[in-house]
């Protein structure tokens, strides 16, 4: 049976392998759309919020696809270290 370390591990590489396919995504898709949006008062906080979401998911998935499976079990969190 898998540890929750392993489970965990395979997570974040799976995270690592899909990252590029979202940034290709944000930048084909995601941003035009966002760019598309007028740039008035109204519309400003709006706009610059789905893009900083956006790329924010975007590093969050990148390290924990990079970083994640290079932890060792005693820095994860207490569920996993006592499994």
């Amino acid at each position: 049976m898998a540890t929750p370390q392993t489970l965990f591990k395979i997570a974040a590489i799976i995270n690592a392998i899909f990252v590029p396919g979202h940034i290709v995504f944000g930048l084909t898709d995601v941003h035009p759309a966002i760019n598309s949006i007028p740039p008035t008062p109204q519309h400003r906080v709006g706009k610059r919020g789905a893009q900083n979401c956006y790329n924010y998911v975007n590093a969050s998935l990148l390290v924990a696809g990079v970083f994640c499976p290079l932890l060792p079990p005693d820095l994860l969190c207490p569920v996993m270290r006592d499994a």
